[in-house]
């Protein structure tokens, strides 16, 4: 109660401290600082956790101790009986002190238990209570840190890389390879391996067999794509059909990794390197689902290229940006999320800024590839580019504040502003998520309109030549 109380109080004083001496450097270090200092909310929901697997282990040995009580009667009933059994020369003297001894052993294991129950009770108390707190602890931790994000967002809290940068990112690099915490992971997988075997089993086996079928789904996409180029075809369903193929060709490898993320998550929770490094993994997916999946629209006669009209001659340079932004952005959101996903501020300042700069810089020169391309291809199509292709002067500064936007972020995150870097890098990537699906959504809707203009053209031939 006293912390909570505590961190109320405290997150009252910066408020009023920020609203009394307004956003600056010094606040905006002082915030980050306080931000380092807060209650780790992740170690806290672990602990909760630990706890209500405790209390579920502590009533499971209640309900044993009820159901041995009740037993107790059973048991006495049957020593009684014994003693009655006993041989006949045994006199009604003797046999008394043995039947009350039988009797006592039964009032002691009932005392004991009843008083084994209460402490059970008791410490069920206690543990009720800490989790109530600690509840209250991390609900308040989270809307300090909320605020102080929202606060640093614009302010410089870390310093240009130097000396102390370089140490931390040493001792970050340590505390992730470390022996002592990697030793018990490899337990800890088996252990939840056996544990939900049905529910891992079915999962793995439908993984592998994603995987072996992954090249007969690229052969599909392929055939459907020579289809597709025919004068006479006109069915749309099998553009919908190439659609969905081609994200489960991106989606393959990125799955199964994500699913060993996630198993490692859930087993070795306890241990911090494994949980982040669980979470880097499933960062690391996503983005390799993004790039494969686009990769793979790109691939000869698939989606781009047979279905949506794509220029083919330009699409082979395309797949290589991607093929090359897979081994820089897959190693590079891995380490960023990794550490993003740890206690220790100044690691994610460290390890997590380096690699984000070096995800910005590849972004920056795929994107001036790749716009360079789609430049090319306006002007040679004239004016059966659209409204785009008339404006000319737009071009080109359209395609240097694209290609800088990445650039701009990694020398922003290199100066110490790698928390709003970081967080308009997130929005970046989503706009360019959505700009993507807004260009394939119209290349889908142009692609019914033309199939469906075709089969109307094919119809009204056929229906000419049936009159004549």
């Amino acid at each position: 109660t006293n912390w909570v109380k505590q961190l109320e109080e405290e997150y009252n004083r910066i408020i009023q401290r920020v609203k009394a001496g307004g956003l600056n450097n010094a606040i905006g270090v002082m915030l980050r600082k306080r931000k380092a200092q807060l209650p780790n909310v992740r170690r806290i929901q672990r602990e909760i956790r630990e706890r209500r697997v405790e209390i579920s282990q502590i009533q499971l040995a209640q309900s044993d101790l009820r159901e041995h009580r009740l037993n107790l009667s059973d048991v006495e009933r049957e020593l009684n009986a014994a003693v009655r059994a006993l041989p006949d020369h045994y006199t009604e003297e003797e046999r008394e002190p043995i039947r009350k001894e039988v009797a006592d052993l039964v009032q002691n294991q009932r005392t004991l238990i009843d008083a084994l129950q209460r402490d059970y009770d008791a410490y069920l108390n206690v543990l009720f209570e800490l989790n109530i707190r600690q509840e209250q602890l991390a609900g308040v931790t989270r809307q300090f840190t909320a605020y102080i994000n929202e606060n640093i967002l614009w302010t410089g809290g870390t310093a240009a890389p130097n000396l102390r940068t370089l140490q931390e990112g040493n001792t970050a690099l340590r505390w992730l390879t470390s022996p002592e915490a990697w030793q018990r992971v490899p337990s800890l997988m088996v252990g939840d391996l056996a544990r939900n075997f049905h529910i891992n089993a079915p999962i793995l086996v439908l993984l592998l067999a994603w995987l072996l079928f992954w090249r007969r789904i690229q052969k599909t996409i392929e055939a459907l794509g020579v289809e597709a180029r025919k004068k006479k075809h006109t069915r749309f369903v099998q553009t919908l059909e190439t659609l969905g193929l081609t994200f489960l060709a991106g989606a393959a490898w990125p799955a199964l990794v994500a699913f060993c993320a996630w198993r490692l998550s859930v087993a070795a929770e306890t241990v911090d390197q494994a949980r982040a490094t669980g979470m880097g993994l499933l960062a690391a997916a996503f983005m390799g689902f993004c790039l494969e999946t686009l990769r793979q629209l790109l691939r000869s006669n698939g989606l781009a290229e047979a279905h949506l009209g794509w220029p083919g001659n330009r699409l082979a340079s395309a797949r290589r940006v991607f093929v090359m932004l897979l081994f820089v952005l897959l190693p590079a959101s891995f380490i960023v999320y990794i550490f993003e996903n740890q206690a220790e501020e100044f690691w994610k300042d460290s390890v997590g800024r380096f690699a984000f700069a070096a995800a910005m810089i590849a972004i920056a020169v795929a994107l001036y590839r790749l716009l360079g391309l789609a430049r090319m291809d306006i002007q040679e199509m004239g004016k059966d580019g659209g409204w785009i292709a008339g404006k000319q002067k737009l071009h080109r500064p359209i395609h240097l504040i694209f290609a800088g936007l990445p650039a701009c972020l990694a020398l922003l995150a290199m100066a110490g502003y790698y928390f709003a870097a970081l967080h308009l890098a997130y929005r970046f990537f989503w706009t360019l998520l959505l700009i993507l699906v807004v260009l394939i959504g119209a290349g889908m809707t142009r692609r019914w309109l033309d199939l469906t203009q075709r089969k109307l053209a094919i119809r009204e031939a056929r229906k000419k030549r049936e009159s004549l």
